[in-house]
């Protein structure tokens, strides 16, 4: 089966729902498929929309099934009582660089505005934030994935009989890479939270 071909028909569909409820692994492939030519650039500029729904689709989430969602799913999603309490402070004094920060460390970004709605933040104070952290985490992690695709082009040639396999391996591998780390990024930021936070009240 043509690979293209399934990109020209779903590619761009798959993509956008990725971007609603993914992270930074869906931004690489954005740009890997740019480089290799499955995808066009200018749909990829409708990506950092799709990313700010994502995060206002996980704030209502949160919002109207916070205290539910945390008691029977709260591991799934990284999420303690411990650390929403936390969070809820945390919001109060560094909302905007909380949500910066999270849009950077993989797995953290959609967690960050569940939070956000199970503590009653108020969308109309983040989403600016969103914004900022969102498109610019996007336009890094594609234009990595773009270069990344560059340098399988220049290889491909050499391994053309292998080539579905490898670019298949290498999206595995980032996928998986990201998803093994994120619960150690994830607790590195918290902590660096944390301490940032601790030493402000000395």
């Amino acid at each position: 089966m043509d690979w293209q071909a399934i990109l020209e028909t779903y590619g761009y569909a798959a993509f956008y729902f990725l971007l609603l409820v993914e992270g930074q692994p869906t931004y690489w492939l954005g740009g890997i498929l740019l480089s290799l030519g499955g995808f066009s650039f200018w749909p990829l500029l409708l990506g950092p929309l799709f990313v700010l729904l994502g995060d206002y689709l996980f704030y209502l989430i949160g919002l109207k099934f916070g205290a539910k969602l945390l008691e029977k799913h709260g591991k799934v999603f990284f999420i303690s009582r411990k650390r929403v309490d936390y969070l809820a402070n945390f919001f109060d004094k560094h909302k905007g660089k909380a949500i910066i920060i999270s849009k950077l460390a993989y797995g953290i970004g959609h967690n960050l505005m569940l939070v956000y709605g199970i503590i009653q933040g108020k969308w109309k104070d983040a989403w600016v934030w969103s914004v900022i952290g969102g498109t610019s985490s996007y336009i890094i992690y594609v234009t990595l994935g773009y270069f990344l695709g560059e340098g399988y082009g220049l290889v491909k040639d050499a391994i053309a009989h292998y080539s579905l396999l490898i670019l298949i391996g290498v999206l595995v591998i980032i996928f998986g890479t990201q998803i093994i780390i994120r619960s150690i990024k994830e607790k590195r930021v918290v902590l660096s939270f944390s301490l940032f936070n601790n030493k402000n009240k000395k």
